[in-house]
Order: structure tokens, then sequence, then C-alpha cells
């Protein structure tokens, strides 16, 4: 008889851990440990746990059983029973620990109400006891919920996306994530401008900032010497200025309130995408801008784009009513002399004489260029159809 080997679980550990189990759910992962004592323990080394909505799902599934025969409490101590001991079972070091909560509109009442009841105060302690350099909390509930205070503990955190949970205070006694490089702060809807100062304040080495949908900011200031990326979505903010001196990229979406804008001592700023260039008319120079994506209002005039950012070498402009230009917006002698690509989306079925004006300019005003997009928005459609716009266009390259 042919003997059968068992090659896989002659594998070394970290192969077995990083490059098998950490590709399956954590309950397949966690359930793998049934197949032979070899496997046993070998989930407890994976570098990356996710109690995703799968995760509480299942986990759900049996505890709704036993809620309709108890009370909701016992449910909740289950469940946080169970989290609470994948994290203490789990070996050191643990690279990141993820929590989505989001169990609203799933059609599961009882499953909603026991997962909003649920703490995950320990497992985050746990986590933070592990040295667990990555945090990610997501809920998508009615009320605010609270990080988890302890989460304040993770003193060895890189990388931390809260998205939904409030943040109401910060400890007095909270020393900052020193090394902290990556932050993403979406939808909490209690993070005043006082706050979010006092939470990057402690963050030295902070890099990479992006925040989105936070309705308590209205008069943003943002002090990071080491920040090189900045992404705002929330359509609160009224005023904003940065002084981020190593800033490289900088990115504004929805920001409707906008007004003033101040970038304070940002030299090495080489790409942004502002969502209103009406709020950059007091903005100097900048020589060091590569790349630009914007749109342009109707009453804001396209000049100020030209002699803002002398030195481009991308350009994407979207929304534009070419009709609502004036010839005076642009100076005779503006030009984009490193020019290389330019993407231009206009608001309009019918090109006319202003729309091959503005290529015009853009042909005779970019010498390097070599890359050219002209799209109409609302369909997403190149406008090279008309016989007599190809004829012209044609002449001039």
């Amino acid at each position: 008889m042919e003997i059968q080997i068992d090659r896989l679980s002659d594998l070394p550990d970290n192969l077995l851990c990083c490059n098998i189990l950490s590709r399956l759910s954590l309950k397949d992962a966690i359930r793998a440990s049934l197949l032979s004592h070899r496997w046993k323990t070998l989930w407890r080394n994976i570098p990356h746990i996710d109690f995703s909505l799968s995760f509480f799902d299942s986990l759900l599934k049996l505890t709704c059983r036993l809620a309709e025969m108890a009370e909701i409490k016992s449910s909740v101590k289950y469940v946080e029973n169970v989290i609470n001991n994948i994290i203490l079972l789990h070996s050191t070091p643990l690279e990141s620990v993820q929590f989505d909560l989001s169990f609203q509109g799933r059609q599961n009442r009882l499953g909603e109400k026991i997962l909003n009841n649920v703490s995950i105060e320990q497992c985050i302690k746990g986590a933070a006891v592990k040295g667990v350099k990555r945090v990610a909390l997501c809920y998508r509930g009615m009320s605010g919920r609270q990080v988890p205070s302890s989460l304040f503990a993770c003193q060895l955190l890189r990388v931390l996306e809260i998205e939904g949970f409030w943040i109401t205070e910060i400890p007095s006694d909270f020393r900052g994530f020193l090394f902290l490089k990556t932050c993403s702060l979406s939808e909490i809807g209690d993070l005043t401008d006082a706050r979010l100062q006092q939470l990057i304040a402690v963050c030295p080495i902070l890099e990479k900032l992006v925040i989105k949908r936070c309705a308590a900011l209205f008069n943003l200031q943002i002090c990071a010497p080491n920040l090189t990326y900045l992404n705002l979505g929330t359509s609160s903010i009224e005023n904003f200025t940065a002084d981020c001196p190593q800033l490289v990229e900088l990115k504004i979406k929805d920001c409707f309130m906008l007004s003033k804008f101040e970038l304070n001592s940002i030299p090495f700023l080489q790409e942004m995408e502002p969502s209103d260039i009406s709020a950059l008319e007091e903005i100097p120079a900048m020589k060091s801008l590569k790349k630009l994506s914007l749109r342009i209002g109707l009453d804001t005039p396209f000049g100020v784009l030209i002699s803002t950012f002398p030195d481009l070498e991308e350009l994407k402009i979207t929304d534009i009513l070419i009709q609502d230009m004036v010839a005076g917006d642009v100076a005779s002698d503006t030009a984009f002399p490193k020019l290389k690509k330019a993407d231009v989306f206009i608001s309009s079925d019918i090109w006319g004489q202003k729309e091959v004006a503005l290529l015009d300019f853009l042909l005779s005003n970019a010498p390097k260029l070599n890359s050219m997009a002209l799209c109409n928005t609302p369909v997403g459609t190149t406008l090279f159809t008309d016989p007599e716009f190809m004829s012209h266009f044609m002449s001039q390259v």
C-alpha cells in the first residue's frame, strides 16, 4: 500500500501562516486547527486579525439562537469572550487588527442589537500589549459609538484607520502615537478642529493624513512637519491652513464651503487636486507643482491657473463651461513651458469658437505637450467627431 505523505504540513510555520492561513478568513484560519495536531496552534501566528462582517455574521447566527431563549446580555458576553480570547491566545507580534461592526441593515435586528452592545475595549487593550502596528475600526450605525479608550495605549501604531466611531475626548495621560505614519479619519461626527489639532500634535512623524466627512470641522489648521500626503473631503470646512513643509501631494474634494485657503512654506508640493480653483487665487506661485487636477468655476479667470503654477507637467481640468470664459482670462505672454499631458473635460455638448480657442491656447503655449484628451463631461466621450473640428485640430499639431 502506498503511504500518503503530508507535504503541506512539512512546510515551515512562517510559510504556512503568512502564505496560506493569512489568506483565509479568520473563521477558516481558526477552523484549520482541526486538521491535525501540527495545525492546532498555527492560526495564533497569523500577522493580521480581521474581525470582518462575515466573521460576526457567522458568530451571530449561533448567538442569536441563544438570545431568543435567554437575555441579550449573555449573547453579548459570548461574542466578547470569543474576540477577547482570539487576541489573548494570539502569539506576538501582532501586525494588525481590524474591526467592522457595521451590521446595520443586514435584516437581522437581533444580531444588530447584540453587536451594538459588544465592547471591543479589552480586545484592543490586548492588541496594544502585543504591540499591534495597525488598527482599523469601522462602524456604520445610527448613534455615535466611542472609540475604545485602550486605543490610545497602542504605542507602536504605524497605521490608524477610523470610520464612523466618535472621538469625544483624548485621555489626559495620552503620550501620543510616536510611530504613527498613516492616519485616516472618516465620518467622525464629533471630531472638532481643536481635537484634531491635539491629535496631530502628538504624531511627530505622521506622513499621510486622510480626513473625510467629519462634519464638526470648520476652521482646519494642519501643522505636521513630516506630512507628505494630505486628502481632505469634508464639506463643512470653511477655512483651511496648512503648515506642512514636506507636503508633496494635496487632494481637496467636496469641500463646498471652503472660502479661505492658505499654504505656508510648502516648497516640495508636486501634485494638487483642489475641488475648486476659486479658493486658490491668493496662493503664491508654486514652481514645484508638477501635476494639477481641478475644477474651474464660472466666475474664476483661467489666468489664475497659469500664473500660479508655471511649471506644470500634467494638467487635468473638469467641469469647465468654456462659453463663460472671456478672452481676457488669459494673458498673451503666459505659457506652460513644461506641460507634457493635458486632459480637459468640457461641460458642453457642442464645441464652438471658444472651445477651439482653448485648444489653440494649449497647443500654442505648451511646446512640450505630447498627450491631450478632450472629453465631454456628461457622457465621457471624446470630442474628435466633427470633421471641421478634426481638420482644424490637425492643422495645429
